[in-house]
């Protein structure tokens, strides 16, 4: 049965809620296959909880009422007053030290967090700060169908929601703005294997001045460049010879020439776009 808005809703609210952090894109494809195949919000929840991203943030050598902190805080911030948070983290612990899971309890605090209405001046402001950090997750997970790289990357997504509107917007702009991008490689004279991550990687073939002064070509026949996924460039200039360099996953190939030479690309697979400059201004 396919997932509901509703129910993929809620998943989502369940990472930004346990790691702060939008689940992307790939994440969150795996999570909604498992919630389809019958698993409930709190296995899932459990299942995570297990992971070592999570234990990262939250080691199991806490206590209960120290995890019951750092689960108000991460959920909260400085939205809600001491004096309101000191009351959740004893009602936490108290479930906690009657023997509810970690992840059940966490999966009740989101819960909580995100019932708050408008109209509950103590938690008001902590509850709109949640549902825009959801917002800013959806957005970037659904709507842009972006992934990160790493948790980091995506806690970033929503790191700087607050309750205020205006940071909604500001959290948008910013994944607008993103290009997936990837790692930058720079070719080296001698041979050189390399294979790009996920994102836009950049391959720059640049040419390099020996102790003899000649220029030396960094794209050599004996290279292998393998972009990965992503839409990867090549950026090369040559100086002598007829460089054949294995290019694999390298969507595009810009070449300069210093004079009259060429590149070999008949190994190459994945090109798709291939921009030539004739010049004789060298690079260093």
């Amino acid at each position: 049965m396919a997932i509901t808005v509703e129910q993929r809703t809620s998943i989502i609210e369940l990472v930004v809620g346990m790691f702060g952090a939008a689940p992307g894109a790939s994440v969150l494809s795996d999570l909604v296959a498992a919630y389809e195949a019958g698993q409930s919000l709190k296995q899932i929840a459990a299942n995570l909880a297990n992971t070592n991203e999570f234990k990262g943030i939250f080691p199991t050598f806490l206590t209960n009422a120290e995890f019951a902190t750092k689960v108000v805080d991460q959920l909260v911030g400085s939205e809600v007053v001491a004096a309101e948070k000191a009351a959740a983290v004893t009602t936490l612990t108290g479930l906690l030290n009657a023997g509810q899971s970690r992840s059940s309890v966490f999966v009740d605090a989101i819960a909580a967090v995100n019932a708050i209405t408008s109209t509950n001046a103590a938690w008001a402001n902590a509850g709109a700060a949640f549902d825009n950090k959801v917002s800013v997750a959806v957005y970037y997970s659904v709507e842009k169908q972006l992934s990160g790289s790493s948790l980091a990357a995506l806690q970033n997504v929503i790191t700087g929601v607050t309750s205020a509107a205006a940071s909604v917007t500001t959290a948008k702009g910013t994944v607008d703005g993103q290009t997936n991008v990837g790692q930058a490689f720079t070719l080296t004279v001698g041979e050189d294997k390399l294979t790009g991550s996920t994102g836009n990687d950049t391959f720059n073939g640049l040419i390099v001045q020996a102790n003899d002064a000649s220029a030396k070509d960094t794209l050599e026949s004996f290279d292998v460049l393998d972009g990965g996924a992503g839409t990867d460039t090549l950026n090369a200039t040559i100086n002598s010879g007829t460089p054949a360099p294995v290019l694999k996953n390298i969507e595009n190939v810009n070449l300069r020439f210093t004079a009259a030479k060429s590149v070999d690309l008949t190994s190459a697979t994945g090109v798709t776009t291939i921009k030539v400059e004739n010049s004789t201004d060298v690079g260093t």
